[in-house]
């Protein structure tokens, strides 16, 4: 309730004034007073029946009904006493006109037949043009849907219709039911306010039968009493009958609210915020500040002058500030009290805030706490004081959100502001936050039948942030932290290792925390590291940074870590010791041997490295040790591989790591010989102290692909001595050489020896191996080779052989296609005709598939038909350049190859003919007859395997040709109908439809625009719109004012009309960004916008683009007014301030268009 004056307001009540909602229902009470001074019912009952010798009784309807029966002129007699000389309309009469903000929003029913509310309407709103609109019963409006002065009983004006008897109300609610039927409307479409009525009133009677219980959009009534309004489905608002001016003071009260101006709003909240809040509930002022509360532009007024502590504690008691301490989503005067608090308390008054958190029970909103956060780490104006910092950051860690998804920005920048003040206690006590993990669970489906659930585990921040507060704040005090915090990192591994042991997660020689690190120390197979990685690293750095400045403590911190359960830890006790340069290589080594087991595959990588480290170094007895624990270790079959084969492959591994650090070692050599005599095959792995790795694909060869033989090697064999080899190779066993590595050796060694290369395809040519996988390696090798015009001869001889052509087109394609690279070979020419009749055997040969891919032109550049289709274009191309411009035409044997390509069938026609189409205005330029001839039909065939290809060249590079264009505006007009809804096929046609509409078609509003948008959906619109707004934004001004001369401006008239269809909110988002583009169509424009509805802009770019605009200057009045209409359109804040920077640069203005601006910016909650 909001109380004006003397009465207490419903907020429904209120807001529908503001929604315009409100109906007012006046009844005869409201006449009553001066000085309108007419009678009541009753009175005007007795009058009327002066002279017949009777008295008025109740009821009174039925009492002028017997006077109407007795020859009584009822009607006539009535007028005069309904208006006497000098009665006026009341203050109450024009107050209640006042409710409404315009002469158009008027909404009065009214049982009165006195014409007091159109004189009050004609005193307030002076518009003479504006004239209310007026009903008399029975000629009543629609109630769903009106506007005006409503004499639902009749009026004066007409007394035969007045309703006065019991016949005239049976007949206006019974019989003809045209007042029941108005009325019934009203009170189910809008909010009602009784004046001027008792609820024993005899018209109440009368109305309590149109009042329907249901669907009710609310009903208030201005009584003295409360007595059986509620009975009616009524509220009454109180005021004291005694004190009758409580009523018109209220009501005025109530007007002055609706008529308040945003600016006279501004000053008021400016005056309540400024001072202490009330104290006493009675206060009137209490409900002005819960209409302020509840508006956002208020209540950024509001917080910006808001400045006493009192009002926190005041805002706290009233439960304002109570969802800032919930978890749901705060809205936006909450997120506007919320920032006050911050700015205005949190550094200054920390105290207030403390208390407030406290009052609330320890707990915070997310955004509150991220926010609270953000101004105390990253506020550079106002930095807390030591000890509240302190403070802040236990509380905020004992409220962090429960359901916060990103915790780790804010606890990192007051990680960040804790180490800035030095306060490394509090750094680490974020950090240990930070290192926490969850157990992650996730199944793929919910299958009885089959256990999948997949368990992981997540740390609280991710790698960056954890590295940043390292780095930054912690490891430059290392000293003073290192115990603290390695404990907290051990306690961190070792929770994580016991949930994933719970799950069955981890075993004796594998759990997933060790598994994703290769190596401690730095390693190119950890060049993606994961979360955890960092905590690995800095408890390695610690352990370092014991060793050296503290060994006493670093040797019980390894010796612990050495025994613990997890691997990881075990590791980083090997790397340590592997790293001590107090140890000499033998103590390294004898410590290895006494704490682990050399063919432990937890701790791989760190027993390998610090052998490899050490083994050179020590004496031999040392060295035989090593060798014998190798060698007694034995190692179970698995699935390829006898117990025998994995014992010797453990060994050779082992063996084959150390000679490379030691090969002249004899207790190697004696051990290695024999197991590489027996199993020449094996090779050491690239990285044999792993278990496993990854590589990068290079093109050549798969990952992890080996060669049997280097590139030099392979030029050593004679390839007719290893031909059998070379076409039969497959691999050996795992991890040993695969084809694939042997193929890329081949083609290297084409491309490096060439006449090597012409010695193995001769053979291949002889032995008839047209098949083999061989060939695209030496043709491959080919293309990259640096070869001369008679090498080259010598490639197009072999080439010749037309078994070849088909297996491998994509290699000779891509060869011949390489001609013309970098600038062309310098034999390209010489041998076009050549090549050119070896090509047209490669088309031939390819055979056709029946795939049809996404985009036709994207296959055609990487398939063998298109890349055929490439070199004879670039060959027409290469063939026509010393030729006159003017003078260039499309020559055979081009015709016949290109006309070919255009009728060739399936999948191989289909990708050339992308090619063709993507290269439309050049092929015009040297044969437009033939282009229009065999290309132009393509865009309209109803063969998909010609529309569609044809359709794919031309969206991707267009045509600049305005005759081309001409003759393929039938096509267009059919062709969206044709592509998939949502496509990107789809999506490229839109845009090559705008570009033919702005430059290429006078006006297409009448012509193309009809059936464009018949066909294209709510996403094509908005792609046309966007692609005017990027287009227009290339454009000299004078071509932008031609195009609005021509059709632009009108379109958007058009569009505004519903035509050619209707105009949606996101399309017209769009639209008003063309606004900046328009020169000096500008202010035609903004008239068309301003004449249309508001819509919601949550995020328009307008203002932001219009900010240092000359638009802005050179049409001030047009800016004004675009100005307004955005004020009543666009949400979001950022926006708003871009208007309040363009509305200071409108100096010129006319004031009444400053003043209408002004208020709108007033609205918004911004100071003017």
């Amino acid at each position: 309730m909001i109380k004006l004056g003397t009465i207490e307001f419903d907020e429904c009540l209120l807001d529908a004034i503001r929604e315009d909602k409100l109906v007012i229902f006046a009844g005869a009470g409201v006449s009553k007073g001066s000085p309108s001074n007419l009678d009541d019912f009753v009175t005007l009952a007795n009058k009327i029946a002066e002279g017949t010798g009777r008295t008025a009784s109740v009821p009174l309807d039925r009492f002028l009904g017997e006077l109407h029966h007795k020859g009584v002129s009822v009607h006539q007699r009535a007028v005069p006493l309904l208006t006497p000389t000098n009665s006026r309309p009341t203050s109450l009469h024009k107050d209640l006109i006042r409710l409404f903000k315009t002469g158009k929003n008027v909404r009065v029913v009214t049982t009165n037949f006195d014409l007091h509310f159109e004189n009050a309407f004609e005193s307030i709103f002076t518009d003479t043009s504006l004239p209310p609109h007026v009903y008399h019963a029975p000629a009543l409006p629609r109630g769903q849907r009106f506007h005006g002065i409503v004499h639902v009983h009749g009026s004066i004006e007409f007394p035969e219709d007045m309703v006065l008897t019991d016949a005239d109300f049976g007949r206006a609610y019974l019989t003809e039911g045209w007042a029941r039927q108005f009325l019934v409307e009203v009170f189910r479409s809008y909010t009602v306010l009784f004046v001027g009525y008792s609820h024993d009133d005899m018209v109440m009677n009368y109305l309590a039968r149109a009042l329907p219980s249901d669907n009710v959009a609310g009903r208030f009534a201005l009584t003295d009493k409360t007595e059986n309004w509620r009975l009616l489905g009524i509220t009454p608002l109180l005021f004291t009958k005694d004190a009758f001016s409580e009523l018109n003071d209220s009501v005025k009260a109530l007007a002055d609210w609706t008529n308040r101006g945003a600016l006279a709003w501004q000053t008021r909240i400016t005056d309540i915020a400024r001072e202490t809040p009330p104290i006493d509930i009675e206060n009137d002022i209490i409900g002005e500040i819960r209409l302020i509360l509840s508006d956002p532009s208020k209540t950024r007024c509001f917080t910006a002058h808001a400045c006493h502590n009192e009002w926190v504690y005041w805002l706290e008691q009233y439960g304002y500030l109570k969802p800032l301490f919930e978890s749901s989503q705060i809205d936006e005067c909450h997120t506007l009290l919320m920032n006050w608090l911050i700015k205005n308390f949190v550094t200054d008054h920390p105290n207030v805030i403390y208390g407030l958190i406290a009052a609330q029970g320890v707990r915070l909103n997310p955004l509150f706490w991220s926010n609270l956060i953000r101004n105390i780490s990253l506020t550079e104006d106002k930095i807390p004081e030591p000890s509240a910092l302190k403070r802040w950051v236990t509380i905020l860690l004992s409220c962090i959100p429960e359901n916060g998804d990103e915790i780790y920005n804010p606890l990192m920048w007051l990680a960040e502001q804790c180490s800035r003040q030095n306060q490394l206690p509090s750094v680490v006590r974020i950090f240990q936050v930070l290192i926490k993990h969850n157990i992650v669970l996730r199944s793929e489906s919910f299958d009885p039948e089959h256990e999948n659930i997949y368990i992981d585990y997540r740390l609280s921040a991710p790698h960056y942030h954890l590295n940043e507060i390292w780095g930054k704040c912690l490891e430059p005090h290392i000293q003073l932290i290192h115990s603290s915090l390695l404990t907290n990192l051990v306690c961190c591994f070792e929770n994580i290792y016991q949930d994933l042991c719970s799950w069955d997660k981890v075993f004796t020689d594998w759990d997933p925390i060790s598994d994703g690190r290769a190596a401690i120390e730095p390693h190119e197979q950890d060049r993606h590291p994961e979360d955890i990685d960092v905590l690995i690293n800095i408890t390695r750095d610690i352990l370092h940074w014991l060793i050296v400045n503290n060994p006493t403590e670093g040797e019980l911190w390894v010796a612990k870590l050495s025994l613990s359960e997890v691997a990881v830890l075990r590791r980083i006790a090997i790397h340590t010791i592997s790293e001590r340069q107090d140890l000499t290589s033998e103590k390294r080594l004898e410590w290895l041997l006494d704490h682990f087991d050399l063919h432990s595959l937890a701790e791989k990588h760190e027993i390998y490295h610090l052998a490899f480290k050490n083994y050179p170094l020590v004496n031999s007895d040392t060295r035989q040790r090593i060798i014998d624990k190798i060698l007694t270790h034995q190692s179970s079959a698995r699935s390829d591989w006898t117990e025998e084969q994995s014992t010797n492959r453990a060994h050779f591994d082992w063996l084959a790591w150390l000679e490379k650090c030691k090969p002249d070692c004899p207790y190697i050599q004696s051990k290695l010989s024999s197991l590489k005599f027996k199993y020449p095959e094996w090779q050491l792995d690239k990285y044999p102290d792993l278990n496993s790795w990854s590589e990068t694909w290079t093109g050549s060869k798969s990952p992890g692909s080996k060669s049997p033989c280097s590139v030099d090697e392979l030029l050593t064999w004679d390839p007719l001595e290893k031909l059998e080899y070379l076409l039969t190779f497959k691999g050996t066993s795992f991890r040993g050489p695969e084809r694939e590595g042997l193929i890329g050796t081949v083609r290297a060694a084409s491309q490096k020896n060439i006449s090597w290369s012409f010695n193995l395809a001769d053979i291949l040519i002889e032995k008839s191996e047209y098949s083999t996988d061989l060939w695209p390696a030496i043709i491959n090798g080919w293309a990259k080779a640096n070869i001369n015009l008679d090498d080259w001869h010598n490639i197009l001889l072999k080439l010749e052989h037309s078994q070849l052509h088909s297996p491998h087109a994509y290699p000779i394609s891509n060869l011949f296609l390489s001609i013309f690279e970098d600038q062309g070979k310098p034999y390209a020419l010489e041998t076009l005709e050549q090549v050119n009749t070896l090509a047209h055997s490669v088309w031939e040969a390819i055979e056709d598939n029946e795939d049809e891919p996404d985009n036709w032109l994207n296959v055609a550049l990487n398939a063998p038909e298109g890349k055929i289709v490439q070199f004879w274009l670039h060959g027409l191309s290469q063939s026509q350049k010393l030729i006159p411009a003017n003078g260039r035409t499309l020559i055979e044997p081009y015709i016949g190859w290109l006309t070919e390509v255009v009728q060739a069938p399936g999948r191989k026609g289909a990708t050339g003919r992308s090619l063709l189409t993507s290269q439309l205005s050049w092929l015009s330029q040297l044969n437009k007859q033939w282009v229009l001839q065999h290309l132009i039909p393509l865009f309209n065939d109803d063969n998909d395997l010609n529309f569609t290809p044809a359709w794919d060249g031309f969206l991707s590079r267009g045509c600049s040709i305005p005759e081309l264009q001409e003759r393929l505006i039938p096509s267009y007009l059919s062709a969206i109908s044709r592509f998939a809804v949502g496509s990107s096929r789809r999506k490229k046609f839109v845009n090559r439809f705008t570009e033919l509409v702005l430059f290429y078609v006078d006006d297409p509003t009448s012509t193309l625009f009809p059936q464009f948008f018949q066909n294209a959906t709510d996403d094509d619109r908005i792609e046309f719109a966007r692609c005017i707004r990027l287009l227009l934004g290339t454009m000299q001004p004078e071509a932008v004012q031609q195009l609005c001369n021509r059709w632009l401006t009108h379109y958007w008239e058009l569009r505004q009309q519903g035509i050619p269809t209707t105009l949606n909110d996101s399309e017209f988002k769009i639209m008003l960004e063309w606004l900046p583009t328009l020169g000096d169509a500008f202010p035609n424009v903004v008239s068309l916008i301003t004449s249309a509805r508001p819509i919601t802009l949550e995020n328009n770019v307008v203002p932001y683009l219009l900010r240092e605009s000359g638009l802005v200057t050179k049409f001030p009045d047009a800016t004004a007014r675009l100005l307004v209409y955005l004020s009543q359109s666009i949400s979001t804040m950022h926006n708003a301030r871009y208007m309040v920077e363009i509305s200071h640069r409108l100096t010129t203005l006319p004031s009444e268009l400053r003043n209408q601006l002004d208020e709108e910016l007033a609205r918004k909650g911004f100071t003017v």
